[in-house]
């Protein structure tokens, strides 16, 4: 069975990813400041520095956004699309060996066609890559 295409979600399917991302960005921003103060002591704000506190709270946000976003995504349903989409991010993030490494070749659902492609151009251009 073929994955739906995107224009053939329901406008429900796409509430839920606007849900998932905003809730997930507003808890990423809480979740990275609490993690510096409370178990790191480091104390500061990204404007105001210290330059530690400013590195630190970089290198944080990504793993805490890719942590949140798939469990935001599974608690709403959503876990198949939330992981690809994780997947895709630290696929585009770390250099190919790692990532290839890391998540494999396989993974459990496709990834979203990035805009302006169609999900079976997507879907060729990844099966030719893992071939």
């Amino acid at each position: 069975m073929t994955p739906p295409r995107r224009h053939d979600q329901g406008a429900l399917h796409w509430l839920v990813v606007f849900v998932v991302f905003g809730l997930t960005g507003a808890l990423t921003v809480q979740l990275s400041g609490l993690l510096l103060r409370q178990l790191l002591g480091l104390e500061g704000s990204f404007w105001g520095g210290p330059w530690s506190y400013r590195l630190v709270y970089l290198l944080l946000i990504p793993p805490c956004y890719s942590a949140l976003l798939a469990t935001i995504g599974a608690l709403l349903g959503k876990g198949p699309y939330f992981r690809a989409r994780v997947v895709r991010m630290w696929r585009r993030l770390l250099p190919r060996w790692v990532a290839d490494r890391v998540f494999g070749l396989a993974v459990d659902a496709p990834a979203p066609p990035a805009p302006g492609e169609s999900m079976a151009a997507a879907t060729s251009s990844e099966s030719a890559a893992n071939s």
